[in-house]
Protein backbone atom coordinates (compact mmCIF):
# COMPACT_ATOMS: atom_id res chain seq x y z
CA UNK A 1 0.00 0.00 0.00
CA UNK A 2 2.64 2.84 1.08
CA UNK A 3 5.23 1.95 -1.37
CA UNK A 4 3.36 1.43 -4.19
CA UNK A 5 0.20 2.14 -4.28
CA UNK A 6 1.00 5.99 -2.14
CA UNK A 7 4.34 6.45 -4.30
CA UNK A 8 7.06 5.76 -1.81
CA UNK A 9 8.70 3.07 -3.20
CA UNK A 10 11.59 6.05 -4.48
CA UNK A 11 12.31 6.58 -0.86
CA UNK A 12 15.17 5.12 0.74
CA UNK A 13 12.52 4.12 3.45
CA UNK A 14 10.99 1.60 1.27
CA UNK A 15 13.94 0.98 -1.81
CA UNK A 16 15.50 -2.37 -1.88
CA UNK A 17 19.48 -2.66 -1.78
CA UNK A 18 20.75 -1.37 -5.36
CA UNK A 19 21.83 1.63 -7.09
CA UNK A 20 19.04 3.90 -5.95
CA UNK A 21 19.28 3.10 -2.38
CA UNK A 22 23.09 3.47 -2.15
CA UNK A 23 23.76 6.60 -4.87
CA UNK A 24 20.99 8.49 -2.13
CA UNK A 25 22.63 7.57 1.22
CA UNK A 26 25.88 8.74 -0.77
CA UNK A 27 24.11 11.80 -0.99
CA UNK A 28 23.44 12.33 2.60
CA UNK A 29 26.75 11.22 3.58
CA UNK A 30 28.56 13.67 1.71
CA UNK A 31 25.62 16.93 2.37
CA UNK A 32 24.74 15.53 5.90
CA UNK A 33 27.95 13.28 7.51
CA UNK A 34 29.46 14.40 10.89
CA UNK A 35 31.91 16.02 9.27
CA UNK A 36 30.18 18.96 7.53
CA UNK A 37 26.74 18.88 9.36
CA UNK A 38 28.05 21.67 11.98
CA UNK A 39 27.76 23.90 8.79
CA UNK A 40 24.44 24.34 9.14
CA UNK A 41 24.13 25.61 12.76
CA UNK A 42 24.16 29.14 11.40
CA UNK A 43 20.79 28.49 9.16
CA UNK A 44 19.50 26.53 12.18
CA UNK A 45 20.15 29.72 14.93
CA UNK A 46 18.01 31.92 12.37
CA UNK A 47 14.70 29.60 13.17
CA UNK A 48 15.10 29.60 16.55
CA UNK A 49 13.57 33.01 16.96
CA UNK A 50 10.60 32.21 15.03
CA UNK A 51 10.11 28.70 16.61
CA UNK A 52 10.06 30.40 20.08
CA UNK A 53 7.37 33.21 18.70
CA UNK A 54 5.44 30.62 17.11
CA UNK A 55 5.18 28.81 20.28
CA UNK A 56 4.41 31.87 22.20
CA UNK A 57 0.82 31.90 21.85
CA UNK A 58 0.19 28.39 21.66
CA UNK A 59 -2.48 26.93 24.34
CA UNK A 60 -2.86 23.14 22.62
CA UNK A 61 -1.08 20.82 20.63
CA UNK A 62 2.15 22.36 19.45
CA UNK A 63 3.43 19.94 17.18
CA UNK A 64 2.06 21.87 13.91
CA UNK A 65 4.90 24.68 15.12
CA UNK A 66 7.61 22.03 15.47
CA UNK A 67 6.91 20.38 11.73
CA UNK A 68 6.87 23.65 10.36
CA UNK A 69 10.22 25.49 11.99
CA UNK A 70 11.51 21.63 10.94
CA UNK A 71 9.86 22.02 7.59
CA UNK A 72 11.11 25.46 7.04
CA UNK A 73 14.75 24.58 8.19
CA UNK A 74 14.62 21.48 5.75
CA UNK A 75 13.40 23.51 2.83
CA UNK A 76 16.26 26.02 3.04
CA UNK A 77 19.01 23.36 3.51
CA UNK A 78 17.76 21.12 0.66
CA UNK A 79 16.92 23.75 -1.89
CA UNK A 80 17.91 27.65 -0.54
CA UNK A 81 16.38 30.41 0.66
CA UNK A 82 14.47 31.56 -2.69
CA UNK A 83 12.59 28.17 -2.86
CA UNK A 84 12.08 28.99 0.89
CA UNK A 85 10.81 32.44 0.38
CA UNK A 86 8.72 32.26 -2.87
CA UNK A 87 7.12 28.28 -1.41
CA UNK A 88 8.30 27.27 1.70
CA UNK A 89 5.25 27.42 3.61
CA UNK A 90 3.29 25.31 0.53
CA UNK A 91 5.98 23.10 0.48
CA UNK A 92 6.07 22.66 4.15
CA UNK A 93 2.50 21.95 4.10
CA UNK A 94 2.63 19.90 1.46
CA UNK A 95 5.22 17.64 3.13
CA UNK A 96 3.42 17.78 6.24
CA UNK A 97 -0.18 16.31 4.95
CA UNK A 98 1.88 13.56 3.29
CA UNK A 99 3.73 12.60 6.57
CA UNK A 100 0.48 12.61 8.13
CA UNK A 101 -1.14 10.29 5.39
CA UNK A 102 1.59 7.86 5.23
CA UNK A 103 1.81 8.02 9.37
CA UNK A 104 -1.93 6.56 9.59
CA UNK A 105 -1.64 4.56 6.41
CA UNK A 106 1.14 2.54 8.26
CA UNK A 107 -1.57 1.92 11.04
CA UNK A 108 -4.09 0.49 9.09
CA UNK A 109 -4.77 -3.23 7.61
CA UNK A 110 -4.77 -3.06 3.83
CA UNK A 111 -5.85 -6.30 2.02
CA UNK A 112 -4.12 -5.12 -0.74
CA UNK A 113 -1.04 -5.43 1.07
CA UNK A 114 -1.91 -9.35 1.36
CA UNK A 115 -3.04 -9.83 -2.19
CA UNK A 116 -1.46 -7.26 -4.13
CA UNK A 117 -3.29 -7.94 -7.81
CA UNK A 118 -5.95 -5.99 -5.75
CA UNK A 119 -4.00 -2.76 -6.41
CA UNK A 120 -5.12 -3.29 -10.37
CA UNK A 121 -8.81 -2.71 -9.68
CA UNK A 122 -10.38 0.92 -10.88
CA UNK A 123 -11.01 3.31 -7.57
CA UNK A 124 -14.99 3.22 -8.53
CA UNK A 125 -14.84 -0.57 -7.58
CA UNK A 126 -16.96 -0.86 -4.67
CA UNK A 127 -14.58 -1.03 -1.52
CA UNK A 128 -11.85 0.30 -3.59
CA UNK A 129 -11.61 2.89 -1.73
CA UNK A 130 -7.51 2.66 -0.81
CA UNK A 131 -6.95 3.20 -4.54
CA UNK A 132 -8.29 6.81 -3.98
CA UNK A 133 -6.03 7.12 -0.84
CA UNK A 134 -3.19 5.94 -2.89
CA UNK A 135 -3.92 8.81 -5.71
CA UNK A 136 -4.27 11.76 -3.13
CA UNK A 137 -0.73 10.48 -1.62
CA UNK A 138 0.97 9.65 -4.85
CA UNK A 139 -0.03 13.55 -6.24
CA UNK A 140 1.21 14.95 -3.47
CA UNK A 141 4.40 12.44 -3.88
CA UNK A 142 5.23 13.50 -7.03
CA UNK A 143 5.06 16.86 -6.44
CA UNK A 144 7.62 16.94 -3.23
CA UNK A 145 9.69 14.52 -5.30
CA UNK A 146 9.94 16.90 -8.62
CA UNK A 147 8.49 20.72 -8.00
CA UNK A 148 11.30 21.52 -6.10
CA UNK A 149 14.26 20.12 -8.14
CA UNK A 150 12.72 21.98 -10.79
CA UNK A 151 12.58 25.28 -9.49
CA UNK A 152 16.02 25.17 -8.15
CA UNK A 153 17.31 23.09 -11.87
CA UNK A 154 15.97 25.77 -13.78
CA UNK A 155 17.67 28.55 -11.83
CA UNK A 156 21.21 26.66 -12.39
CA UNK A 157 20.62 26.96 -15.55
CA UNK A 158 20.00 30.49 -15.55
CA UNK A 159 23.16 31.24 -13.25
CA UNK A 160 20.44 32.71 -10.26
CA UNK A 161 20.32 29.71 -8.05
CA UNK A 162 21.58 30.63 -4.23
CA UNK A 163 23.30 28.27 -2.06
CA UNK A 164 21.84 24.40 -0.87
CA UNK A 165 22.42 21.35 -0.75
CA UNK A 166 21.07 20.43 -4.34
CA UNK A 167 23.18 23.36 -5.83
CA UNK A 168 26.30 22.11 -4.87
CA UNK A 169 25.53 18.77 -5.63
CA UNK A 170 23.57 18.76 -9.44
CA UNK A 171 25.52 17.66 -12.38
CA UNK A 172 28.62 16.17 -9.96
CA UNK A 173 29.95 13.25 -12.21
CA UNK A 174 29.89 10.60 -9.01
CA UNK A 175 26.03 11.08 -8.23
CA UNK A 176 23.07 10.64 -10.33
CA UNK A 177 20.84 13.99 -10.74
CA UNK A 178 18.17 11.68 -10.53
CA UNK A 179 19.19 10.10 -6.98
CA UNK A 180 20.13 13.64 -5.74
CA UNK A 181 16.61 14.96 -6.60
CA UNK A 182 15.10 12.00 -4.58
CA UNK A 183 17.39 11.95 -1.52
CA UNK A 184 16.38 15.68 -1.23
CA UNK A 185 12.41 15.20 -1.22
CA UNK A 186 12.79 13.45 1.63
CA UNK A 187 11.24 15.18 4.92
CA UNK A 188 12.81 14.79 8.32
CA UNK A 189 10.57 15.52 11.55
CA UNK A 190 11.61 15.83 15.04
CA UNK A 191 9.21 13.49 16.83
CA UNK A 192 11.97 13.56 19.80
CA UNK A 193 11.01 17.17 20.38
CA UNK A 194 7.41 16.69 21.24
CA UNK A 195 8.06 13.64 23.13
CA UNK A 196 10.79 15.78 25.32
CA UNK A 197 8.02 18.42 25.97
CA UNK A 198 5.69 15.54 26.61
CA UNK A 199 7.95 14.44 29.67
CA UNK A 200 8.82 17.40 30.84
CA UNK A 201 5.38 17.99 31.15
CA UNK A 202 4.86 15.08 33.63
CA UNK A 203 8.09 15.87 35.02
CA UNK A 204 8.26 19.68 36.28
CA UNK A 205 10.95 18.84 38.59
CA UNK A 206 13.09 17.46 35.64
CA UNK A 207 12.01 20.55 33.67
CA UNK A 208 12.99 23.18 36.83
CA UNK A 209 16.50 21.31 37.21
CA UNK A 210 17.44 21.77 33.88
CA UNK A 211 16.47 25.20 33.66
CA UNK A 212 18.53 25.94 36.06
CA UNK A 213 21.68 24.18 34.24
CA UNK A 214 20.71 26.12 31.16
CA UNK A 215 20.78 29.40 32.86
CA UNK A 216 24.15 28.74 34.29
CA UNK A 217 25.74 27.96 30.86
CA UNK A 218 24.29 31.07 29.91
CA UNK A 219 21.22 30.01 27.81
CA UNK A 220 19.55 32.67 29.47
CA UNK A 221 21.20 35.83 27.85
CA UNK A 222 22.43 33.68 24.56
CA UNK A 223 21.85 30.98 22.23
CA UNK A 224 24.38 28.02 23.25
CA UNK A 225 25.91 26.22 20.48
CA UNK A 226 25.56 22.73 19.76
CA UNK A 227 29.11 21.59 20.96
CA UNK A 228 28.09 23.76 24.32
CA UNK A 229 24.60 21.56 24.36
CA UNK A 230 26.32 18.18 24.33
CA UNK A 231 28.59 19.11 27.62
CA UNK A 232 25.90 19.85 29.72
CA UNK A 233 25.18 16.44 32.02
CA UNK A 234 21.57 16.76 33.23
CA UNK A 235 20.68 18.22 29.00
CA UNK A 236 22.26 14.76 27.56
CA UNK A 237 20.42 12.38 30.43
CA UNK A 238 17.02 13.87 29.84
CA UNK A 239 17.55 13.84 26.20
CA UNK A 240 19.09 10.08 25.84
CA UNK A 241 16.19 8.99 28.24
CA UNK A 242 13.72 10.68 26.06
CA UNK A 243 14.91 8.73 23.16
CA UNK A 244 14.54 5.62 25.29
CA UNK A 245 11.34 6.03 27.20
CA UNK A 246 8.82 6.62 24.47
CA UNK A 247 6.91 3.73 23.35
CA UNK A 248 8.93 2.74 20.64
CA UNK A 249 8.10 1.71 17.42
CA UNK A 250 9.38 -1.51 15.72
CA UNK A 251 11.62 0.36 13.13
CA UNK A 252 12.02 0.33 9.83
CA UNK A 253 11.94 -3.05 8.62
CA UNK A 254 14.39 -5.16 6.95
CA UNK A 255 13.55 -7.34 3.94
CA UNK A 256 15.82 -10.84 3.72
CA UNK A 257 17.34 -10.94 0.06
CA UNK A 258 18.07 -15.08 0.49
CA UNK A 259 17.00 -18.06 2.45
CA UNK A 260 18.20 -18.32 5.98
CA UNK A 261 18.11 -19.86 8.92
CA UNK A 262 18.49 -18.19 12.53
CA UNK A 263 18.53 -20.38 15.57
CA UNK A 264 16.45 -23.28 13.57
CA UNK A 265 14.50 -20.79 12.10
CA UNK A 266 14.10 -21.07 8.24
CA UNK A 267 13.53 -17.30 7.01
CA UNK A 268 12.78 -17.31 3.50
CA UNK A 269 13.97 -14.71 0.58
CA UNK A 270 11.64 -12.10 1.03
CA UNK A 271 10.73 -11.81 4.37
CA UNK A 272 10.07 -8.68 6.33
CA UNK A 273 12.16 -8.65 9.20
CA UNK A 274 11.29 -6.16 12.27
CA UNK A 275 13.14 -4.88 15.51
CA UNK A 276 11.46 -4.81 18.46
CA UNK A 277 13.28 -1.74 19.40
CA UNK A 278 10.83 -1.15 21.99
CA UNK A 279 11.56 -4.34 23.85
CA UNK A 280 15.60 -3.37 23.19
CA UNK A 281 14.51 0.23 25.08
CA UNK A 282 12.63 -1.39 27.99
CA UNK A 283 14.53 -4.46 28.58
CA UNK A 284 15.15 -4.81 32.56
CA UNK A 285 18.00 -7.39 32.22
CA UNK A 286 19.97 -4.01 30.49
CA UNK A 287 18.18 -0.99 32.13
CA UNK A 288 17.04 -2.52 35.51
CA UNK A 289 13.94 -2.87 37.24
CA UNK A 290 13.06 0.90 36.71
CA UNK A 291 13.28 0.16 33.25
CA UNK A 292 9.61 1.57 32.68
CA UNK A 293 10.37 4.61 34.74
CA UNK A 294 11.38 8.25 33.23
CA UNK A 295 14.53 8.41 34.96
CA UNK A 296 17.10 10.81 33.37
CA UNK A 297 19.67 9.74 36.25
CA UNK A 298 20.59 6.40 34.78
CA UNK A 299 22.58 8.21 31.94
CA UNK A 300 24.28 10.03 34.44
CA UNK A 301 27.88 8.14 35.53
CA UNK A 302 27.78 9.36 39.24
CA UNK A 303 24.77 8.50 39.65
CA UNK A 304 24.79 4.60 37.70
CA UNK A 305 27.51 2.66 38.43
CA UNK A 306 26.23 0.52 35.35
CA UNK A 307 26.42 3.48 32.76
CA UNK A 308 29.34 2.11 31.42
CA UNK A 309 27.56 -0.89 29.84
CA UNK A 310 24.31 0.86 28.41
CA UNK A 311 23.81 0.91 24.81
CA UNK A 312 24.42 3.73 22.55
CA UNK A 313 21.51 6.15 21.94
CA UNK A 314 22.66 7.53 19.71
CA UNK A 315 22.35 4.53 17.59
CA UNK A 316 19.15 2.50 18.15
CA UNK A 317 16.70 4.57 18.25
CA UNK A 318 17.32 5.72 14.58
CA UNK A 319 17.68 1.79 13.12
CA UNK A 320 20.30 -0.30 12.60
CA UNK A 321 22.57 -1.13 9.40
CA UNK A 322 21.74 -0.47 6.13
CA UNK A 323 18.23 0.78 6.92
CA UNK A 324 19.61 3.45 9.92
CA UNK A 325 18.45 6.88 9.56
CA UNK A 326 20.96 8.40 6.84
CA UNK A 327 19.38 12.14 8.12
CA UNK A 328 19.81 11.33 12.25
CA UNK A 329 23.10 13.50 12.50
CA UNK A 330 20.56 16.75 10.72
CA UNK A 331 18.20 15.49 12.87
CA UNK A 332 19.63 15.55 16.22
CA UNK A 333 21.40 19.01 15.96
CA UNK A 334 18.00 20.93 14.81
CA UNK A 335 15.97 18.87 17.64
CA UNK A 336 18.58 19.89 20.68
CA UNK A 337 18.94 23.60 19.08
CA UNK A 338 15.38 24.54 19.45
CA UNK A 339 14.53 22.47 22.37
CA UNK A 340 17.37 24.11 24.51
CA UNK A 341 16.28 27.61 23.17
CA UNK A 342 12.59 26.87 23.55
CA UNK A 343 13.20 25.82 27.12
CA UNK A 344 15.68 28.46 28.27
CA UNK A 345 12.98 30.72 27.32
CA UNK A 346 9.70 29.29 28.83
CA UNK A 347 8.06 27.21 31.53
CA UNK A 348 5.78 24.18 28.97
CA UNK A 349 3.20 23.59 31.30
CA UNK A 350 -0.41 22.61 31.15
CA UNK A 351 -3.20 24.44 29.56
CA UNK A 352 -4.88 26.77 32.11
CA UNK A 353 -7.86 24.73 33.76
CA UNK A 354 -6.33 21.02 32.61
CA UNK A 355 -4.35 18.53 33.26
CA UNK A 356 -1.97 15.68 31.95
CA UNK A 357 -3.19 12.47 32.69
CA UNK A 358 -0.79 9.90 30.80
CA UNK A 359 -3.53 7.57 30.56
CA UNK A 360 -5.46 10.23 27.92
CA UNK A 361 -2.57 10.67 25.90
CA UNK A 362 -2.89 9.03 22.51
CA UNK A 363 -0.14 8.06 20.41
CA UNK A 364 0.24 8.30 16.61
CA UNK A 365 2.12 5.27 15.53
CA UNK A 366 4.40 4.75 12.38
CA UNK A 367 7.97 4.35 11.71
CA UNK A 368 8.01 6.65 14.95
CA UNK A 369 5.67 7.30 17.43
CA UNK A 370 4.85 10.37 19.21
CA UNK A 371 1.83 11.67 21.26
CA UNK A 372 -1.28 12.99 19.17
CA UNK A 373 -3.35 14.76 21.31
CA UNK A 374 -0.92 16.83 23.39
CA UNK A 375 -2.03 20.07 24.84
CA UNK A 376 0.76 22.39 26.61
CA UNK A 377 1.57 26.10 26.59
CA UNK A 378 4.59 27.85 26.94
CA UNK A 379 4.51 30.61 29.98
CA UNK A 380 7.84 33.19 29.49
CA UNK A 381 10.15 32.24 32.75
CA UNK A 382 12.20 34.51 34.29
CA UNK A 383 16.09 32.40 34.58
CA UNK A 384 17.08 31.65 38.15
CA UNK A 385 19.84 34.30 37.14
CA UNK A 386 17.54 36.97 38.13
Amino acid sequence: MTAKLMHSDWTMLMAQPGANFTEQRKVFRQALGPHVIGDYDGLIQQHIGPFCQALSGISGNPFPAIIDAVGAIVTRLGYGDKVYQTHGEELVRLNRNRIELITWAFTQFWMVDVFPLLRFIPSWFPGANFRKIGKKATCMATKIRFWPYEMVADAMKEGKADDSVLSRFIDNPSLSNDRLRDAMALMYTSTAIINLFYQLLLHPECQRSLQVELDAAGADSRTLSFEEIRKLPLWNAIWKETLRFPPAPLGVPHCTTQDDVWNGYFIPKGSAIYFNIGFMLRDKTIWGEDADLFRPERFIPELNPNYANLPDMSNIPFGFGLRICPGRYLAERVAMQLAVAVLAKFEIAPVDGETVDPSQIEYEDSTVRRPSNLRCQFIPRQPAST
